[in-house]
């Protein structure tokens, strides 16, 4: 059986104590990987009982599990001091485009996304009043985003039809939260189009985040197998073909189980002995794929994804 995982053993330097892991569970001392009393990098394939496994297993499972579940944070409670100052500068002048374009920004950044978006639309038909290419830009991308955000589909649709695109500006972010307007809007061509232009000249991990990202949109249009295979048969000759396929699997099943724990996490069901057995092979083998993936779910939203000049 090849080696699964790597495990650190040997003896305290300290006080003597066998040590299991880092820290010496009797006086805390690190445990030394250097000194040579310490037999490191055991393979746990030749020194775990069946049993020993089942608990390994049971135990990275769970630990996935638990972050499938864990709620995003959500928006900031009360006004951040940005918010206030600019909610109390456009109390005192109602109708300023400039107020409203700032205090619009302060509520999104602080992820409140119904108060950014109620600002914003206040301000969406006199957006060319706002002289700064760059600022009615990034009035309307905002209030798209916040219109996704809300569900308002129709909405952000209307959105992005009136943005200006500044000349030469083709941001891999604009353009997958174009593909998610089309998409969640049932248009799938225009939608396969964006995408296309999200992940252009970007490499196989970097397109991989953008296909992440629009995942829930792309299987509403239909189009999530189709633009996961066009991803797929761009390294289908490289060296990384089998590991990144792998990867892009393994971000699939993540998003999955996502959405379906936040769907209805009340009726969840418990994972099958096959599934955790799968689930603890594809995990400790590609922990780093994981890892990566699950930094690209937990960069979801605008604050983290800005689309700048």
């Amino acid at each position: 059986m090849a080696p699964i995982v790597e495990m650190a053993t040997g003896v305290c330097t300290s006080c003597g104590a066998a040590v299991d892991g880092k820290f010496c569970a009797e006086c805390g001392a690190r445990l030394d990987a250097s000194a040579p009393e310490v037999a490191t990098k055991v393979d746990a394939g030749r020194g775990m009982t069946a049993a020993d496994e089942e608990v390994a297993r049971k135990k990275i499972v769970d630990e996935l599990m638990h972050i499938v579940k864990k709620e995003p944070e959500g928006p900031k409670p009360g006004l951040s001091n940005d918010a206030k100052a600019a909610k109390d500068a456009l109390v005192k002048d109602p109708y300023n485009m400039d107020h409203i374009f700032k205090l619009g920004m302060a509520y999104a950044h602080d992820e409140q996304w119904t108060r950014s978006a109620n600002v914003l639309l206040r301000g969406w038909k006199r957006v060319k009043e706002i002289v700064s290419v760059q600022e009615r830009f990034e009035f309307l991308v905002f209030l798209c985003q916040g219109s996704m955000n809300l569900k308002k589909h129709r909405q952000a649709l209307a959105v992005l039809e009136d943005i200006e695109v500044p000349l030469e500006f083709n941001a891999p972010a604009l353009n997958a939260l174009k593909c998610q307007v089309y998409c969640a809007n049932g248009d799938a061509p225009r939608g396969m189009k964006a995408f296309h232009d999200a992940i252009a000249g970007q490499d196989f991990d970097q397109a991989a985040a953008q296909w992440a990202i629009c995942h829930e949109q792309l299987v509403h249009a239909g189009l999530a197998e189709s633009t996961k295979t066009l991803l797929k048969e761009r390294v289908a000759a490289s060296n990384s073909c089998e590991e990144d396929c792998k990867k892009l699997d393994l971000m699939e099943s993540i998003i999955q189980i996502k959405a379906a724990y936040k769907q209805s996490p009340e009726k969840a069901m418990p994972l099958s002995p096959a599934v955790r057995s799968t689930l603890f092979v594809v995990l400790v083998v590609f922990i780093m794929i994981t890892v990566y993936a699950l930094y690209v779910l937990e960069k979801m939203s605008l604050k983290h994804h800005r689309i700048e000049l």
